[in-house]
């Protein structure tokens, strides 16, 4: 599933935002991202340093974006950094989950870049807003390409191969992600597939990777999402993954394959929902370790809201997320009638974490009124397809995720 592309991306803008974080500038101009799935990467690339140890990669972008001239006479273009509208390349040494956001900001100079033209508030930037100084990836990130590097947003420059020179990295799997710096905020851009860095051939000399295709972002709470996972371990090595609620502060994983045998360079994974993922947004974690005890992780690329299944029609239903005109006055599932009356209401976490309030037929634990017809089976289908929504557009600052 490729992730969309233009309209999505002027929604984020207008979501992600505004006067609260910009303090001048040009904040509800749209970030432009960088795009990597055309063609899309493979699932797993390795670099064999005994061979060559640069690895050359593409990327591509929706529109050219270049800073507008200086005009006295128009202060909007006084607020933007002189470097601003432009693409870095950065690897990391760990994937992390499509919650996890990073780091806003590479250096502390950027930062105070930024405050000279009044764009962000030097009170709100903590140490582990910036690359240069966070904790949490300390040892983690690698500049591909140069501060004084970033690419101009041009259809030219985009068309420029990417190298990434890994001889100074340790052996293992590490993810590519695109910078859009264009303060405040900037965002970042995932890219699919993991790249390992090797010395020899040999598996044994490197510690495993593993990175996880695509997977649907939704499925019914009856059907399988498959998960297509490549990876590169020597022989011995085993599978585990896990799934967890989206909305929690810190993640529960519940494992729902252990100990996989693994063999060949990829593996078919089959999550079934269980019964109190209904009506929630999950995430999926995959682990690979080897005799040696080393172990790898990926993460779906996309969080997944579990729906219930259809109903009342036979199975017949088309997944979409129509309305049924009948489920404003009938009551069947609880949705909210013409007087503003409801048979029930739901206060808990929707997708990616955010929270959601409205009128259902039932609680959480997805007990619903069998009765219900198809666009009535989602409970109140308009949550149900606002989450949806914000699910994708939330991905964008993350990824994958």
């Amino acid at each position: 599933m490729h992730r969309l592309r233009g309209l999505r991306w002027l929604v984020l803008a207008t979501l992600v935002l505004g006067p609260s974080i910009a303090l001048a500038g040009d904040g509800l101009h749209p970030r432009t991202p960088v795009l990597f799935d055309d063609p899309p990467p493979p699932c797993m690339t390795i670099v064999n340093r005994s061979v060559d140890p640069v690895l050359s990669f593409n990327y591509t972008i929706p529109y050219e974006d270049l800073r507008p001239d200086y005009d006295p006479e128009d202060m909007s273009t006084w607020h933007e950094v002189d470097d601003g509208r432009t693409h870095q390349f950065f690897g990391f040494c760990r994937d992390h989950t499509p919650q996890e956001s990073l780091p806003n900001w590479i250096t502390d100079a950027d930062v105070a870049a930024a405050i000279a033209k009044e764009l962000v508030n030097p009170d709100i930037v903590t140490p582990e807003d910036v690359f240069e100084t966070s904790a949490e990836w300390a040892g983690c990130w690698h500049r591909i390409t140069e501060d004084d590097e970033r690419r101009i947003i041009t259809f030219e420059e985009a068309a420029k191969p990417v190298l990434w020179d890994t001889t100074d990295l340790e052996p293992g799997g590490y993810v590519i992600e695109g910078y859009t710096w264009e303060p405040q905020p900037s965002i970042w851009s995932f890219r699919t597939g993991v790249v390992k860095v090797v010395d020899s051939d040999d598996p044994a000399a490197s510690p495993p990777a593993l990175a996880i295709e695509n997977n649907d972002d939704s499925t019914y709470a009856d059907e399988p999402v498959s998960l297509d996972v490549c990876h590169s371990a020597t022989d011995g090595s085993t599978l585990t993954a896990y799934w967890s609620f989206t909305a929690q502060d810190e993640q529960a994983w519940v494992p729902f394959l252990e100990d996989e045998p693994v063999t060949g360079e990829s593996s078919l994974i089959d999550f079934q929902p269980p019964p109190e993922t209904i009506g929630e947004s999950v995430m999926i974690r995959v682990d690979i370790t080897d005799p040696m005890d080393r172990t790898a992780t990926a993460y779906a690329n996309y969080t997944i809201i579990v729906l219930k299944e259809p109903s009342g029609t036979g199975g017949e239903c088309d997944g979409s997320f129509v309305i049924d005109p009948e489920c404003e006055t009938t009551g069947t599932t609880g949705a909210e009638t013409s007087s503003g009356s409801a048979s029930g209401t739901t206060d808990g976490p929707g997708s990616d974490g955010l929270t959601s309030t409205g009128p259902t037929s039932a609680t959480s634990s997805g007990g619903q009124d069998d009765t219900a017809t198809c666009a009535c089976s989602l409970e109140d289908p308009r949550p149900a397809a606002g989450l949806a929504l914000v699910s994708l557009l939330l991905l964008s600052v993350r990824r994958r995720r």
